[in-house]
C-alpha cells in the first residue's frame, strides 16, 4: 500500500491513520511525506511505531509529487503488488483484499478495482465500473482513452512488474510533467487485462481536477519548471501525444511485439492530436508569432500537425525542432534522450 502524502490536517491524519490500519503480514503500508512539516513528520513516525509493517519516509524537503511517486515505488520494489492511494482519498479494505485475492488467481490481470467513485467539485458523485478484459491490447488501450475510462485503472491494485516500463522511461528524461501518470496507466492496460469486483469501493477527490483554469495552471507551473515560457501549454496534447508513441515505438515499451507497440502507440495518437488541432486552430495567429523567427519550428508543426500524420521516429524528431524555438537547452537535452531511447534500443 503506498501512500504520497504532501498535505496536513485533521482530515488528513485521519486518512493516513485509516490506511495505516490495513497493514498486516499480507500488507505493507509505505507513507512518504512532502510536507516538510515536522509535527506532520512526528504524527508519521508515531504511526509507524503503532503498526508492524507500517513505513514512514517523512522527506526533509519537499522532493516533488513524481519523485514522491518513484520513491515510494523504489521502496515497493520487492513487491508483487502494488496499491496507490492519496492523502485526500479514501480506500476500504475489503476492496483492497479482494483485488488481492483475484490478481492471485489471475496471471494475465495487470491490475483489479472495486468501485470507484469520483467526488466532483459541484457535490455530485460519478462512478467508473469498467473493465478492460480484451484479449488484445490495442482494443484495450482504444477503451481505457476515453474520457469516461482514464480514470480506473489508476485507482486499481496493481502488479508491480507492468509499472517498470514506465519507470525506466521516466528516468532520466528531461520533460516530465503530471501527464505521464497516463503513461503508467498505459503500461499497465497494454500488458493485461483490468478486472473488476463488487466488493467495497474507493473514493477519490475529483474537484481539485474539475476546474479547468485549475488545470491551465498547474500545466503552466509545470513546463515553467522546466524552463519553458507558459504559453508552450498551447502544445500540451501534441507534447503527450509525442510522448505516448515514444514510450510504446522506444526501447523502454511496455509491449514486445513491434507491430502491436505501433497499434498501441496509434491508439493514443489520434485522440490526442485531434484535441492538439483544436487548440492550434484557437490559437493560430498567436502560435505564428511565437515561431515567426524560427522556420524550421514551424516547418515541424505543420508536420506533426498533419492530420494524415502518423506515430514514427522521423515525426517523433520533429518534436525537439519546434522545442527548440522555446528553449535551446531543453530541445538538445530532448534529443539527447530520443537517441536513447531509439537510436540505441537494438
Amino acid at each position: 500500500m503506498l501512500v504520497p502524502t504532501h498535505r496536513d490536517g485533521r482530515q488528513v491524519r485521519a486518512s493516513l491513520a485509516h490506511l495505516a490500519s490495513f497493514a498486516s503480514s499480507d500488507i505493507r503500508v509505505i507513507i512518504a511525506d512532502n510536507s516538510e512539516l515536522q509535527t506532520k513528520h512526528d504524527f508519521l513516525h508515531d504511526l509507524a511505531r503503532r503498526h508492524d509493517n507500517v513505513d514512514a519516509h517523512p522527506h526533509a524537503s519537499n522532493i516533488g509529487s513524481t519523485a514522491n511517486f518513484l520513491f515510494l515505488l523504489e521502496q515497493a520494489a520487492t513487491s508483487e503488488f502494488v496499491n496507490f492511494c492519496a492523502d485526500d482519498d479514501t480506500l476500504t479494505l475489503d476492496c483492497l483484499e479482494t483485488s488481492l485475492s483475484i490478481i492471485r488467481q489471475q496471471p494475465d490481470a495487470s491490475s483489479v478495482a472495486g468501485h470507484l467513485l469520483a467526488l466532483h467539485l459541484d457535490g455530485n458523485c460519478s462512478i467508473e465500473n469498467q473493465a478492460f478484459m480484451e484479449d488484445d491490447p490495442t482494443t484495450r488501450m482504444r477503451s481505457w482513452f476515453q474520457p469516461s475510462s482514464w480514470n480506473l485503472p489508476f485507482y486499481s491494485l496493481h502488479r508491480r512488474s507492468f509499472i517498470q516500463p514506465w519507470i525506466n522511461f521516466i528516468e532520466g528524461h528531461p520533460m516530465v510533467t503530471p501527464f505521464f501518470d497516463f503513461l503508467f496507466t498505459s503500461s499497465l492496460i497494454s500488458q493485461g487485462t483490468l478486472l473488476r469486483h463488487g466488493s467495497g469501493a474507493y473514493l477519490w477527490r475529483a474537484d481539485h481536477w474539475d476546474d479547468s483554469a485549475r488545470n491551465a495552471q498547474a500545466r503552466m507551473n509545470a513546463y515553467q519548471s522546466l524552463g519553458l515560457p507558459k504559453q508552450f501549454m498551447v502544445f500540451f496534447d501534441l507534447h503527450f501525444a509525442v510522448e505516448a508513441a515514444s514510450f510504446f515505438l522506444g526501447k523502454y515499451s511496455p509491449v514486445e511485439e513491434k507491430s502491436l507497440r505501433s497499434s498501441c502507440a496509434e491508439a493514443m495518437w489520434e485522440p490526442c492530436l485531434q484535441r492538439f488541432r483544436l487548440t492550434a486552430d484557437a490559437n493560430e495567429a498567436l502560435i505564428r508569432e511565437w515561431l515567426n523567427e524560427f522556420p524550421g519550428a514551424l516547418m515541424a508543426l505543420n508536420a506533426l500537425y498533419d492530420e494524415r500524420s502518423q506515430p514514427c521516429l522521423e515525426l517523433l524528431e520533429l518534436f525537439p525542432v519546434l522545442l527548440e524555438a522555446f528553449s535551446v537547452e531543453k530541445a538538445k537535452e530532448y534529443q539527447e534522450f530520443q537517441t536513447l531511447n531509439f537510436v540505441l534500443q537494438g
